[in-house]
């Protein structure tokens, strides 16, 4: 650490080009190594560094000792306090009393002796008192309301400004809020109009004045305008803790326009902040306008949903979560009034709490829809239609399935016969695979297994009740959440095996605990249990454990695959028909299943048939299996080499229709990005749209996080593609914000952690490259670095390569040592992928990389290195089928004269004109000729324009003007406007530094037909 005076003064500086989020422990170490130096000038440059980041942090109450101190040597006014620091007290003091009033617990006559300290201070320096007039005004505002404070206003806005009022952002977004709270909705728009236009803005704007003006914008009708601005300010103040408030705002809007998806997840994101707020203020906030949100969730029928915190393990019901959040609001009102003598604060957060709907706020694709309120008819008359809902069916339990709301008491009184119905209840949700059932019932089971195993595990209990309590037992196991099992699942699993063991059937017991190793993602033990269960099972058992042995198995070198797997489950089955047994039929139809989940099997021949023949086997309640044999029989009819693709409507429809019988919205919504996917290639964006937009919202409810990376990575690309950045930003930042941990989501098997950790990644790329669109380049750069980590857990090179080879893009300008060891390491890994096509574009792109770096001479080093590597490549293609079919569209004959060029410009950017013009006659005939021959006029014009430059930069003005000329009329003749602005200002420029600023003038004039 730092320990002289030069030394910390150059930590200050450094901590001053931080994000503010990162400044307060440097911050707060800089001031306790200036107060160990002694220095006091130090001691108050470090204060001032460390109120600024406590100011735009999550825990503002801390600013109040670093001020006290300045204002106590201010008012000593030492030698060394000078003219800035004098200044930086009297603009914090507005900081300061802004946040005392946050501060329930701060006293009202703290905060009155407070405003009267800070109009003495100022009348003292001599400054005018505008910014106190308007903390005075702030303050009769907090204590009794906008319309009881209307002379405050009034003062302070007649009172002309000065170096101390808050900027012309903050000081109109403030002014708004007066206008807003009193009705005045026109007048607050148009008082932050300037900052909504992004012509003013600050470190808290446009963020403050969206969150002001944004229910404003919607009462005024301006409801595209809102939905823009709503997008745009909720982006920036997620990324800054202390902008709780501002959020707050946003889902109030939300909660009163009906958009209640979104509002969840602003709400979700936050929810912490109401116990560990900013400020008591803002989490008094964010509470009450939750609980406005919460109670239009439940008036929409949502009520049985629950709010998952972020990185909270729990979900708490909505019902609940209300009471807590209205609760904890109108607690901290009061505690608000006790301290202001009035009762404002109570009737504020009561008319939050109440607030009327407003308009519609229409955002599009960046919405989120919560579902129907009721399961949709089994009939489904229109499933598959053009006009079909896109709700996501909810049912509580599965529609076959018995009802559960009778369910067997199991206490003291009841008999085998109660134990025998629930087991058989738990048999009949094992075919549903429907997890609220199993859940369900798990629960009920749970509850009075104490009763159940005194009464029915005892000697005198026969083999028909001990199974059903062996069944019982399982379903703690595998009725369980995904996910880790918990104490009681393992403790069911193991008496259920024990039980097993005690009818004389080891094999069930073998399957119980392969099932536990399959949870724990022990694969060698999973497939070790297969030979045990051979030793004492039937076929059907044996071929169950192979069945298992598929979750997530990873082919691995020297052990079993998983086509061996299944065709060895196949085989011990022997023929299966329509009429043997459903558990037979079932086991068959997943081996089949996981024959074609291999790599390249859909596009086999008979793939299509195979899985009509699945769909043939499954019995009806296997709904999970027989939608996944739809679904795979659409792929593989569309994979099929036919002039014109087939039809596959009837098979989605089938699809859809089951889940939608079933209640099986995970099934559901994986139709609909089936749907999506082809309505996309098919060009029918508006309606892939719509599908992947429902199919976000029902793998979301099912909790599908592989399913939801996948869909929101093709919504965000869709949006993004279709020129509507914002949309497809808060697509991006929804998903990672939900599923960007460290580690894949425990609850996936080991084969899906490598689909996860693949879609995330496409996730993160394509939000990588709309915040470059933004202009968020530090963003950008931050989830490109991300792309990289994932892409590093996958066995995927090419992907590591690629996602390498646009991080080093990133990296080009802003670090281009970074960015030339970032492409050397894409290099290394396109190579290792055999990607051809790859190896060659980051040779060429990384030239530029090269020269910041390594300068020219090593630039052109690497673009000979980039032309010997094509030709080798070149001589390999018709012995190596993997480059050929990565070469298959590049253009050798072109490269060398796109290389070529490149070394003009490389030489043209270093001031080497002479050498530069060498290397474009070094080409027979000229480079910008032998373009041309290959039908590259534009590209041979923009050549002109640098090959004129260069002539004129060696005095050879006849020729570079007449060349630029030409260039220009080229341009001209394509319809070009930029390239022939460019040569018009060429040659103009040339002219007006030549001193002919006539000539200059004209040739503008005659070349672009505009006046200078």
């Amino acid at each position: 650490m730092p320990t002289g005076r030069e030394q910390i003064v150059e930590l200050l500086d450094q901590i001053d080009q931080l994000p503010f989020a990162q400044r307060v422990t440097p911050a707060e170490q800089a001031q306790a190594l200036a107060d160990e130096l002694g220095d006091d000038e130090l001691r108050a440059q470090a204060r001032i560094v460390l109120l600024r980041a406590y100011n735009y942090s999550a825990d503002r109450t801390r600013m109040f000792a670093p001020f006290s101190w300045l204002l106590q040597r201010y008012d000593e006014q030492p030698s060394w306090f000078g003219d800035y620091e004098r200044y930086i007290v009297l603009w914090t003091y507005k900081w300061m009393i802004h946040g005392l009033l946050d501060h329930p617990d701060v006293p009202l006559a703290q905060l009155h002796s407070s405003l009267d300290g800070m109009r003495r201070r100022y009348a003292e320096a001599g400054v005018g008192l505008q910014p106190v007039l308007g903390v005075e005004y702030h303050l009769t505002a907090h204590l009794h309301g906008a319309s009881a404070a209307r002379e405050a206003f009034a003062r302070w806005s007649r009172a002309e400004r000065n170096d101390y009022s808050d900027c012309l952002g903050c000081e109109p977004t403030e002014m708004a809020r007066h206008h807003a709270e009193l009705g005045d909705h026109v007048r607050a728009v148009e008082t932050v109009e300037a900052v909504l236009e992004g012509t003013t803005q600050c470190a808290e704007q446009p963020q403050a004045a969206i969150a002001v003006a944004l229910a404003s914008l919607l009462l005024t009708g301006q409801t595209a305008r809102a939905a823009a601005a709503h997008l745009t300010g909720s982006r920036i103040s997620r990324a800054f803790p202390d902008e709780t408030d501002y959020i707050a705002a946003h889902v109030h809007v939300l909660a009163r326009s009906g958009e209640l998806g979104r509002g969840l997840d602003l709400l979700s994101e936050r929810l912490a902040d109401v116990e560990a707020p900013p400020t008591p203020w803002a989490g008094m906030q964010l509470a009450a306008v939750g609980a406005r949100l919460l109670t239009a969730v439940i008036d929409a029928g949502h009520g049985d949903l629950a709010v998952r915190a972020r990185g909270v393990v729990d979900a708490e019901p909505v019902p609940v979560l209300r009471a807590r959040l209205e609760r904890h609001a109108t607690e901290l009102a009061a505690r608000f009034d006790a301290r202001n003598g009035t009762t404002r604060v109570s009737h504020l957060v009561q008319s939050w709490l109440s607030a009327d709907s407003l308009p519609a706020l229409p955002l599009g694709a960046a919405g989120r829809r919560l579902g129907p309120t009721a399961a949709p008819s089994a009939a489904v008359p229109n499933a598959g239609s053009p006009d079909a809902t896109n709700d996501v069916p909810r049912w509580p339990t599965h529609p076959r399935a018995p009802r559960l709301d009778a369910l067997p008491a199991l206490d003291g009184s009841a008999d085998p016969a109660d134990l025998a119905e629930l087991a058989e209840r738990v048999e009949a949700a094992a075919r549903f695979a429907h997890r609220s059932s199993s859940e369900l019932l798990r629960a009920h089971y749970l509850a009075r297994r104490e009763q159940a195993l005194a009464r029915f595990d005892r000697p005198e209990a026969d083999d028909a009740d001990r199974r059903h309590l062996a069944e019982l037992e399982y379903l703690l196991a595998w009725g369980s959440r995904r996910g880790p099992l918990d104490a009681a699942a393992r403790e069911g699993a193991r008496q259920a095996a024990q039980l097993y063991r005690a009818l004389g059937e080891p094999a069930e017991a073998l399957l119980v605990e392969q099932f536990v190793a399959v949870a724990d993602g022990d694969h060698p033990r999973v497939l070790a249990l297969i030979a045990d269960v051979d030793a004492v099972g039937g076929p059907v058992e044996r071929a169950r454990a192979r069945a298992r042995g598929l979750v997530g198995h990873e082919d691995r070198p020297g052990d079993v695959t998983a086509r061996e797997l299944a065709a060895a489950g196949l085989t011990l089955l022997g023929p299966v028909a329509a009429e043997d047994s459903a558990q037979r039929r079932g086991v068959a139809a997943r081996l089949l299943l996981a024959e074609l989940d291999e790599a390249g099997a859909l596009a086999a021949p008979g793939a299509a048939e195979q899985a009509a023949r699945v769909l043939a086997l499954v019995p009806e309640d296997y709904v999970d299996v027989a939608v996944m044999a739809l679904i795979h029989q659409v792929h593989a009819r569309l994979m099929q080499d036919v002039a014109e693709a087939p039809d596959v409507e009837p098979l989605l429809a089938e699809a859809e229709r089951r889940t939608v019988l079933a209640g099986a919205g995970e099934g559901w919504a994986r139709v609909q990005l089936l749907r999506a996917q082809i309505a996309m290639a098919e060009g029918e964006f508006e309606d892939a749209e719509r599908r992947l937009t429902a199919a976000v919202a029902g793998l979301e409810q099912n909790d599908s996080p592989v399913g939801v990376a996948d869909a929101r990575s093709r919504l965000a690309g869709l949006l993004h593609g279709q020129g509507r950045p914002l949309e497809a930003i808060e697509v991006v930042e929804a998903g990672l914000a939900q599923l960007d941990t460290p580690e894949p989501p425990a609850t996936l098997e080991p084969l899906q952690r490598n689909g996860f950790s693949w879609y995330l990644a496409q996730l993160q790329r394509i939000g990588s490259r709309v915040c470059v669109e933004l202009g968020e380049q530090d963003r950008a750069l931050e989830l490109a670095r991300r792309v990289v980590s994932r892409r590093q857990q996958l066995p995927d090179r090419a992907g590591l390569a690629d996602a390498l080879y646009e991080l080093a893009g990133l990296l080009a300008d802003e670090s281009p040592l970074e960015a030339v060891s970032t492409y050397a390491a894409a290099l290394d890994e396109a190579q290792l992928a055999g990607d051809a096509a790859l190896d060659l574009v980051i040779r060429r792109e990384r030239v530029w990389a090269r020269k910041a770096a390594d300068g020219v001479e090593a630039a052109l080093a690497d673009v000979d290195d980039a032309q010997a590597a094509g030709e080798r490549w070149r001589e390999r293609l018709l012995t190596d089928p993997a480059a050929a079919e990565s070469l298959a569209d590049w253009d050798f004959d072109w490269e060398p004269l796109a290389l070529q060029e490149l070394r003009v410009r490389l030489l043209a950017s270093d001031d080497q004109a002479e050498r530069a013009l060498a290397m474009l006659d070094a080409v027979p005939g000229g480079l910008g000729a032998a373009m041309r021959a290959q039908g590259a006029d534009l590209g041979a014009a923009e050549l002109d324009l640098v090959q004129g430059r260069l002539l004129l930069d060696c005095g050879r003005e006849q020729a570079g003007l007449a060349l630029l000329e030409a260039a220009t009329e080229v341009a001209r003749e394509h319809g070009h406007d930029g390239l022939r602005e460019a040569g018009a200002s060429a040659i103009a420029r040339w002219l007006d530094e030549q001193g002919r600023p006539e000539e200059a003038q004209a040739a503008w004039e005659r070349l672009t037909g505009e006046q200078a």
